[in-house]
C-alpha cells in the first residue's frame, strides 16, 4: 500500500529509494500490520499526513452461562436460608391472674357474743394457722367493703407503716399475715400464721370498713349482713363466728376483733363494735402515716 502511494504521488520512485524505504521498515519495526513508515522526501510531497484512527472494538459480549458457577449457588443458599425480617409485633401484655369469688365459709363451730373472748387453740393444742374469713352482703351497690390489720407494738401503734396490711399492701414484713380480696367485692380473707408473727407485735386489730364512706355518705345501714369466721387453716374447720351485722346509721367501720398476746399464748377478743370512723381514720389511731 505504502508503495502505491509513493508510486501516485512522484512517479519517479527508483528500485534503490524502494529498497532503503522496506530497510527502514524492517529496522524501526513499521511492518506491522495496518501501519507503514513514510520517508521525510514521500512527507515534503504528500503535506501533513495523518494517521488512521484505530478503530474502536466493541466491548466483548457478556458471557451467559447456562449453569449457575457454584459460588453463585452458595450465594443464593445463604439468602435463602438466612432468616427473613419480621414485622414489629406489638408488645404482650402478662396475663393477670383472675379473681376467683369468695367460697364459702365452713360451718359449724363455738357463736361468740360480743366482746367474749377465746383462747387461740385446737383440741386442746395451740393453734398456729389460723384464718378469718370475712363475708358481707350490700344493699347499696355504692358500698364497697374492705378488710385490714393493724399489727400493733407495746404502745399499740404500728412499728412502722409496713405493720399495716390490707388491699393495697397485702403481707405483713414478717410474712406471717396475708390479705385476700375476692371477685364481685363480697368478702376477703386474712391468713395469719401464729407461729411466724414477731416478738414486738404484741396485738393486731381486724377492722372493717366502708371505702369513702364519709365523701359519698355511706354506712352499714345500707349493708345488709357481715359475718367473721374463725378457721383452723390446717383442718379447714370452723373454730368460731361473730355475727357482725350492725345496721345503725352513721356507722361506717367495724372492728371486728383483735388477736393478742396472754402469758405466752395467742387470744381473740370479739369486739364487734360499730365506730363512725373511716379507714383513714384507723390509720391515724395506730400511728400509721398517709399521705
Amino acid at each position: 500500500m505504502g508503495l502505491d502511494i509513493e508510486m501516485k504521488v512522484s512517479g519517479t520512485v527508483d528500485r534503490n529509494n524502494i529498497q532503503s524505504i522496506r530497510q527502514s521498515q524492517r529496522i524501526n519495526g513499521a511492518s506491522q500490520r495496518g501501519s507503514i513508515a513514510i520517508p521525510q522526501t514521500v512527507r515534503g510531497a504528500l503535506g501533513e499526513v495523518k494517521p488512521a484512527p484505530r478503530p474502536v472494538q466493541p466491548p466483548p459480549p457478556h458471557t451467559v452461562h447456562n449453569s449457575p458457577s457454584p459460588q453463585y449457588q452458595q450465594t443464593q443458599q445463604h439468602y435463602q436460608q438466612a432468616p427473613q425480617p419480621r414485622a414489629p409485633q406489638p408488645p404482650v401484655q402478662p396475663a393477670q391472674p383472675p379473681k376467683k369469688p369468695a367460697p364459702p365459709l365452713p360451718a359449724g363451730g363455738q357463736e361468740l357474743r360480743r366482746g367474749q373472748k377465746i383462747p387461740l387453740s385446737a383440741n386442746g393444742q395451740p393453734l398456729r394457722r389460723l384464718r378469718i374469713g370475712l363475708r358481707w352482703k350490700v344493699r347499696d351497690p355504692r358500698c364497697e367493703l374492705d378488710a385490714s390489720s393493724f399489727l400493733l407494738g407495746q404502745n399499740n401503734l404500728v412499728p412502722s407503716d409496713a405493720w399495716f396490711v390490707f388491699y393495697g399492701q397485702d403481707t405483713s414484713p414478717d410474712r406471717s399475715i396475708h390479705y385476700r380480696g375476692y371477685e364481685g367485692g363480697d368478702g376477703s380473707d386474712i391468713d395469719i400464721d401464729l407461729s411466724m408473727i414477731d416478738q414486738q407485735i404484741q396485738r393486731i386489730t381486724i377492722a372493717v370498713t366502708i371505702y369513702e364512706a364519709v365523701a359519698q355518705r355511706l354506712d352499714f345501714s345500707m349493708v345488709d349482713s357481715v359475718k367473721a369466721v374463725l378457721i383452723d387453716a390446717s383442718r379447714n374447720a370452723a373454730i368460731a363466728s361473730l355475727d357482725l351485722t350492725d345496721g345503725s346509721a352513721g356507722v361506717t367501720a367495724l372492728v371486728v376483733g383483735e388477736i393478742y398476746r396472754h402469758n405466752g399464748e395467742w387470744k381473740f377478743n370479739s369486739v364487734g363494735s360499730g365506730m363512725s370512723r373511716d379507714l383513714a381514720d384507723f390509720c391515724k389511731v395506730y400511728g400509721v402515716e398517709i399521705d
